[in-house]
């Protein structure tokens, strides 16, 4: 990267650690009397009104102002000229550049689900997640664009790039400068400013495959008043599309590693395809056919196979549309009061696609799993009298559809499954500045911010009227009809998931779904959200009237902040009262508010060393009481060698999804505690499962509680908030130096080892934890609910509902390494100037402590981006090499050979060249990928696939993208 900090000898950032937090009271009146009192104070700049006024700036890291930026804590500046030499035209995209960040969600790994992250695009600094990454637009806070149903994270796609003038990364806790959210780091989005004239950008591209067309224009409008001021406005449009995972060769199948020498490891990648297929595939009593009575080919030939495969159907990179508007004025209100406001809103549409929904007619529209039968006699109904398929089972010995173990079926006919995400989000900032004449600083702000989303779920259908449509009777003309004439005037017509097609129905056209059927049974979901943000700031920053011994004085900042943070997310009423197929939604909604203290002291110690303190303490409605901390050296040794060190303490309150999530019910497997307990089996555990009625009556009868394959896979959980949930703490320390040799000028070199330590990891419940401690119990003290939170067949004993909360994880966390930063800047070597820059990122430790995952996919052993910078007068060309080093699927691996558990390397070369043909126009051509190198491929069995075939947030999926642009200014 072109890292600014090394170049202009810039340095911050800030490492946070946290204690348990003592009784606090916040005061504003006492922060306001306090304030007063330093402002009436002398400080030694008034009685130097002789000496040359010196800039002050406010660097990220603190809210002091100073006239270097040095500090003791590393900070990571890349400008915003780098943005468009590697054409990315996208914030999120841009930051998964930087070593230290890896994509929480972007537009490769959010496609193939059902949920509500469709589309969405956060930043992960130090792979701790969105939540403990805390994105600021000119230091203030941006409202998160994530469902509060299932998280928090600002969404990149909000902010547009054509405003950005720089981006700070501060790595570590900065919660005692900027409160909850920051234990990973900082990033802070600075925004142009003053700009005047008008700056036009356009950029078009797209992957040398033929798709992912990008399509971006900009326009910038500025102007300066006389006597101060200035007001500019931007707008930006940039759309991007598809990229489908049939049209990549890299992976035209989906696959599953297997076992083929029987060591009990997976060696080889195998066509992996579905059951569920558009022809139906039933199954029971030893027959498995297809619904016109043929066998079932299930193997893993290509070639043969009847297996549906997914690959054919899945968005590989998401389509986006994305609209940006974005004003700022700035207005001096007297010769010491200026007063800016500014305003951003964005509109973001993107579409996510995968297979067509599998139905399963036994399971699922009729509940076998949940008691319900579907009571539908095979020799008589006119879905299968008289077709081979009925003939068949009827043979083997099944009299009604309820003794079949499944009837599986694709139903193509309602589309692929996925949805259409309309975010939009609005912001607007007011704040003002008074200059006092002892120095000092005021400012006042007030940031309001509100992203709301449209989610529009497809393929999906109604199993109430799924049930009610297979009752069906002859219409008296030949054909068929619903039995139920209430469904009629409803538009209930008759359909086939059997696909039963020489059946007595069938013959008569109730062949699969007609478009009158796909009428009835439609689903339409949606999901309306709602997150906002409000924040009340004031902050005094200058000078205290002492040193230490003969240093300069004592700089100062000192702050109060009242935030508010409110959401919801209200899902249809089908997906509430799980009425469709896939996932279904609780609604969520909750508040809370904090207001907090905080303070930073500079403190001169010696010639160049200064000592940096900072503390915070909130009150939050929430979790009450909290605090944080900071203490840090920067110590210049000479003018080529400055040392830095941090220890601070930070929190993480919990969000509002950690709160208050209404609860996504989900199907799926979940070991019972129960299974294979008999009359003789002894323990706590057994003797609490045979008091449950229908346990050990399904024990006298059958002799042990054995589930059936149904029964063990259809416990519906649901995953919800927890509002008694406590916030996370963290402890951090980082240490390092930058050489910056007077007799090699152009050179810069930093080397930083950082540590952070989380405690209270806020997470799920595990279904293992709460079963296990549910049951190993004194029976005298079982409690058959476990809580309220398990829910058991009363007349077979299977589980039918778990309910799983946010806990605390007493576990400790550790992620510790080095960041690398180096610059040099040649020169004029042969007819140009040559720069070169280094950026390096070396895990030492990360995850759970006595799990170190160093070396797994998302957590390379190390990582770099290496950028040459070469300009020959009107001429630039530029290049950057991305790499991640080699890694592996599972780090404590035991299922996979080493030829499928190693992950190769993530190697990239882009390039770019521009040439300027006046000084205000620029006309630059490039490409990403140069060599178009495939990703990783990866099969179902692979822990590390986060969506088609590979890992899309580690790799380039699209491959080799070209690209032209134009820049006007004038």
């Amino acid at each position: 990267m072109i890292f600014s900090e090394l170049r202009s000898k810039k340095s911050l950032s800030s490492h946070g650690s946290e204690r348990r937090p003592t009784k606090v009271t916040v005061s504003v009146a006492t922060f306001c009397a306090l304030a007063i009192g330093i402002l009436t104070m002398p400080t030694a700049s008034q009685a130097q009104d002789s000496e040359a006024t010196i800039e002050e700036i406010v660097v990220t890291g603190s809210h002091i102002r100073r006239d270097t930026f040095s500090s003791s804590s590393p900070i990571t500046v890349v400008d915003a000229e780098l943005i468009g030499k590697v054409g990315e035209t996208n914030l999120g995209d841009f930051l998964e550049r930087v070593p230290s960040i890896t994509s929480g969600s972007n537009a490769s790994n959010t496609g193939g689900n059902v949920g509500i992250a469709t589309g969405l695009n956060t930043a992960s600094l130090r792979n701790l997640g969105s939540q403990r990454t805390l994105v600021l637009v000119n230091g203030r806070r941006f409202v998160s664009g994530v469902s509060a149903s299932s998280g928090y994270g600002v969404d990149l796609n909000a902010i547009p790039t054509a405003i950005i003038e720089r981006i700070e990364v501060l790595t570590g806790n900065q919660s005692a400068v900027y409160g909850s959210d920051a234990m990973a780091g900082v990033i802070n989005v600075i925004t142009k400013t003053n700009f005047e004239g008008v700056k036009i950008h356009a950029q078009t591209g797209q992957a040398t495959e033929g798709d992912r067309e990008r399509n971006d224009i900009d326009i910038t409008l500025g102007k300066n008043f006389e006597g101060g001021g200035n007001v500019w406005v931007s707008m930006a449009y940039s759309d991007a599309s598809a990229v489908w995972m049939r049209d990549r060769d890299w992976a035209p199948y989906s696959l599953t590693g297997v076992d083929t020498d029987g060591d009990g490891l997976r060696d080889s990648l195998q066509f992996e395809g579905s059951s569920f297929i558009p022809e139906s595939r039933l199954l029971g009593m030893g027959v498995s056919i297809k619904g016109d009575g043929t066998p079932f080919e299930g193997s893993r030939n290509v070639d043969t196979s009847d297996r549906l495969n997914f690959h054919d159907f899945w968005l590989l990179r998401l389509p986006q549309d994305k609209k940006y508007v974005s004003a700022g004025l700035n207005l001096p209100l007297s010769e010491k009061s200026t007063a800016t406001v500014q305003l951003n809103y964005s509109r973001i549409e993107s579409t996510g696609r995968f297979e067509p929904l599998p139905l399963n007619t036994i399971t699922e529209t009729f509940r076998s799993s949940s008691g319900g039968a579907s009571n539908m006699d095979l020799a008589t109904h006119p879905l299968w009298a008289g077709s081979s398929a009925g003939a068949q089972f009827l043979a083997a010995g099944a009299t009604s559809l309820d003794d079949l173990s499944n009837t599986f079926r694709r139903v193509v006919e309602f589309g692929p499954l996925g949805n259409d995400a309309l975010r939009t989000t609005f912001r607007v900032v007011g704040a003002v500045d008074h200059d006092f004449d002892n120095g000092m600083r005021l400012d006042v702000s007030a940031v309001y911010g509100v992203t709301d989303s449209d989610i529009f779920f497809n393929g999906d259908i109604n199993l109430e009227r799924a049930a009610t449509a297979l009752n069906i009777e002859p219409d008296g003309f030949g054909g068929y009809q619903c039995a139920d004439a209430v469904a009629r005037l409803q538009g209930c017509v008759p359909y086939n998931p059997f696909n039963t097609v020489d059946s007595v129905a069938g013959l008569a056209g109730v062949t699969g779904f007609s478009d009158e059927a796909k009428d009835y049974l439609q689903a339409n979901l949606s999901s309306q959200g709602k997150v906002e943000q409000t924040i009340v700031n004031a902050v005094l920053a200058g000078e205290l009237p002492f040193s230490i011994g003969q240093q300069d004085n004592v700089a100062f900042a000192t702050g109060v902040e009242y935030r508010k943070e409110e959401a919801e997310e209200i899902p249809d009423g089908l997906r509430q009262k799980g009425l469709t197929r896939v996932q279904n939604f609780q609604p969520t909604g909750g508040d809370f508010d904090v207001t907090e203290i905080y303070g930073e002291l500079n403190i001169p110690l010696m010639d160049k060393l200064i000592l940096e303190v900072a503390g915070r303490f909130g009150d939050y409605s929430s979790v009450g009481n909290i605090s944080s901390w900071k203490v840090g050296l920067d110590a210049p040794i000479n003018d080529s060698i400055r040392f830095r060190a941090a220890t601070s303490s930070a929190i993480r309150a919990p969000n509002i999804s950690d709160l208050f999530a209404g609860g996504t019910n989900s199907a799926g497997s979940v070991i019972d505690p129960c299974e294979g307990v008999t009359n003789t089996t002894t323990g706590n555990v057994a003797d609490n499962c045979r008091s449950f009625a229908a346990i050990q009556n399904r024990i006298d009868t059958t002799g042990a509680f054995t589930l059936t394959q149904i029964e063990g896979q259809k416990t519906r959980v649901l995953s919800s908030g927890n509002p008694n949930v406590q916030e996370e703490t963290a402890t951090s320390f980082s240490a390092g130096v930058i050489f910056t040799p007077v007799s090699l000028e152009g050179f810069s070199i930093a080397a930083d080892f950082y540590s952070i330590e989380i405690e209270d990891l806020i997470g799920r419940q595990s279904r293992d934890d709460i079963l296990n401690d549910c049951y190993d119990v004194s029976p005298s003290s079982f409690d058959s609910t476990c809580g309220g939170v398990l829910v058991r067949d009363p007349a077979a004993g299977p589980m039918l509902e778990l309910k799983v909360g946010t806990v605390n994880n007493p576990e400790k966390s550790e992620f510790s390494g080095v960041d690398l930063e180096t610059a040099y800047q040649f020169g004029q070597v042969g007819p140009g100037d040559l720069v070169m820059t280094l950026g390096a990122n070396f895990i030492i430790h990360a995850g759970r402590k006595d799990d170190n995952q160093k070396g797994q996919l998302l957590n390379p052993d190390y990582r770099f981006n290496l950028n040459v910078d070469y300009s020959i007068k009107d001429i630039n060309l530029f290049a950057t090499w991305r790499y991640r080093a080699e890694s592996k699927d599972r780090v404590n691996n035991t299922v996979n050979a080493p030829n499928l558990n190693t992950m190769k390397a993530a190697s990239y070369l882009d390039v770019r060249a521009s040439y300027r043909f006046t000084d205000g126009v620029q006309l630059y051509v490039g490409a990403t990928n140069l060599f178009d190198a495939s990703p990783q491929l990866m099969g179902f069995t692979h822990a590390s696939r986060n969506t088609a075939g590979t890992n899309g947030t580690v790799y380039d999926v699209i491959g080799r993208q070209v690209f032209a642009g134009l820049n006007v200014d004038f």
